[in-house]
């Protein structure tokens, strides 16, 4: 038979443990918004019963209790969800940074639907001058001229700005890399202090939770940044690797850092080992890829262009004549080999004097019979000023003419016969085909078109009709808009990615939220329960009182 006394310390264990279940409830309600936190609960077991001792109790006689035992103070969490959880948030910080990205180089590029001052514009301003010039290209008109060396130095300062943005945003990239290494650094330091504690803690017999939820907080994080791999050892710390290289290993961790290869150049390196380390995912892999592939691809694309667009145009303005009568000169110039975009320039005899815009070129043809005889025209770079061909019949052969190309100052070029129907290639002489219509006589001279505006017409082809081998066979303007396209189609599939990740992150973040988060109506209501037991604990700590009293009494 137990005693008295006996029954104080079963109700005892009782008070003690309903204390406790309503201390851990109060401290669900305090942290039900802290990020990260995981509920609570006390678990509570019967404690170990005693048989009455006796000779005839038999082996049948129940056992008496003797109270109960708080087993354990445990988290509520769900370690599958909350893997899915850190994956997930590599992904969405990822697509994250892409987006960022793209946002960032649509602005760049000014090609934004609210923009009116983007590079395509510019081209459309100058192919617009140009297309003035066209139609009054004389001397009497230096304003027109004036306005289309201005237009072109508009052209360039925008590939220069866009070129210029690049590079910066690139350095910026870099800059970002190296502040993230640092972060990364400074979580996996802190990650493996808290193992230390958390060892520390659970190895004299306690629980962890708290200093749990905070490693779990900051592998959360860690995870944001780059797609690191963890588990649990049998002591309970946290080892983290990335790309086979431990970041964790209990109470050490190792650090990443920056290694420069160039400008705007630099790759992750393993301290310990001194090993290159790759990420696939989370924000520093967005950085990565934004800088080396997205951002220089882009920059490849703008220095291709330009020096593609400054090579064309010079050819064909080298085609044409000025108002003096001169062969044109290159009107643009590259000035930064490694970066054609950002050298590019208007040339400075284009600067200096508007005259040397070369809008004029030698027309099809200058005979003044052309029921004898025509040109064609293929390179007219081999043509100047006071070239011509003659043509006479034959005084030897009736049914033939002669013909004679001489210079400027009357000297002959070459010479030769042909009859009716022929076409004379004189293509390596003077850059012309001469067409032998009939027999007779007829005089082709050449002077330069100054007053004839049909240079520049050719070079606004240059802009937006003219197939260049360079730019995949585009016209200059289709190359620009397929690189405007690129970034909207890419930048929609991010945005959708992203979309994807948030949603699928939202939804796991519920899960976990239905299973760790504090909910007030469930702890207001254990705080009545645990209330009520503790109360019917105290009473019958009075019942036993009033007994013990009534047995003094009897004394």
């Amino acid at each position: 038979m137990s005693s008295t006394f006996s029954g104080l310390s079963t109700v005892l264990s009782a008070l003690q443990a309903q204390q406790k279940a309503m201390e851990t409830t109060g401290h669900n309600i305090s942290n039900a918004n802290t990020e990260g936190y995981s509920r609570q609960r006390v678990v509570l077991t019967a404690s170990d019963a005693y048989a009455s001792p006796g000779i005839a109790t038999g082996t049948s006689v129940g056992q008496t209790g003797t109270g109960v035992d708080i087993e354990a103070i445990e988290r509520i969490t769900d370690e599958f969800i909350n893997q899915q959880i850190n994956e997930d948030s590599q992904g969405q910080a990822y697509w994250e940074k892409i987006l960022q990205g793209l946002t960032h180089l649509e602005s760049i590029f000014n090609e934004s639907t609210t923009s009116e001052s983007g590079l395509d514009d510019v081209l459309n301003d100058f192919c617009e001058a140009l297309q003035d010039l066209s139609s009054t290209p004389d001397s009497e008109h230096l304003s027109v001229r004036k306005t289309v060396q201005e237009t072109a130095e508009l052209v360039t300062d925008s590939f220069n700005a866009i070129c210029e943005n690049l590079l910066e945003y690139q350095s910026s990239l870099t800059e970002d890399i190296s502040t993230n290494v640092e972060e990364i650094n400074s979580l996996t330091s802190r990650i493996a202090a808290l193992n230390e504690e958390i060892v520390s803690v659970e190895n004299s017999g306690q629980a962890a939770n708290d200093l749990r939820d905070s490693r779990d907080q900051l592998l959360k994080e860690l995870n944001t940044y780059v797609d690191v791999q963890s588990y649990e050892d049998s002591r309970g710390n946290l080892q983290v690797t990335l790309d086979g290289n431990l970041l964790v290993s209990r109470d050490n961790s190792y650090d990443l850092t920056v290694e420069q290869t160039g400008q705007n150049e630099s790759q992750l390196i393993y301290d310990l080992t001194g090993k290159k380390v790759s990420v696939d995912s989370g924000s520093l892999a967005g950085v990565l890829e934004l800088r080396d592939e997205i951002v220089a691809g882009f920059l490849d694309d703008i220095n291709q262009m330009a020096e593609s667009f400054a090579k064309e145009f010079n050819a064909v303005h080298q085609e044409g004549y000025d108002l003096n009568g001169d062969s044109g000169e290159d009107f643009f110039v590259i000035n930064n080999q490694e970066n054609a975009a950002m050298g590019l320039s208007v040339s400075e005899t284009i600067e200096n004097d508007v005259k040397k815009i070369a809008a004029g070129r030698f027309e099809g043809t200058y005979s003044d019979n052309t029921d004898v005889a025509t040109v064609d025209i293929s390179d007219c770079t081999l043509l100047a000023d006071g070239y011509q061909i003659e043509i006479v019949e034959s005084t030897t052969i009736p049914s033939e003419v002669d013909y004679t190309v001489t210079d400027a100052d009357g000297n002959t070029l070459t010479s030769g016969t042909a009859q009716a129907g022929d076409t004379i290639d004189l293509t390596a002489v003077i850059g012309v085909t001469l067409n032998i219509k009939s027999i007779g006589e007829a005089t082709i001279s050449f002077g330069t078109s100054e007053g004839n505006g049909n240079n520049a017409l050719a070079l606004t082809d240059v802009i937006d009709e003219n197939e260049i081998e360079s730019l995949n066979g585009s016209s200059l303007t289709d190359y620009y808009e397929s690189i405007i396209a690129s970034i909207g189609v890419e930048g929609e599939e991010a945005e959708q990615m992203l979309d994807n990740q948030e949603a699928l992150l939202e939804q796991l973040e519920e899960e976990q939220a239905s299973i760790s988060g504090v909910s007030l109506d469930e702890e207001m209501t254990n705080i009545i329960k645990f209330q009520q037991a503790y109360i019917a604990a105290s009473t019958v700590v009075t019942t036993i009182n009033e007994m013990l009293d009534a047995l003094l009494a009897m004394v």
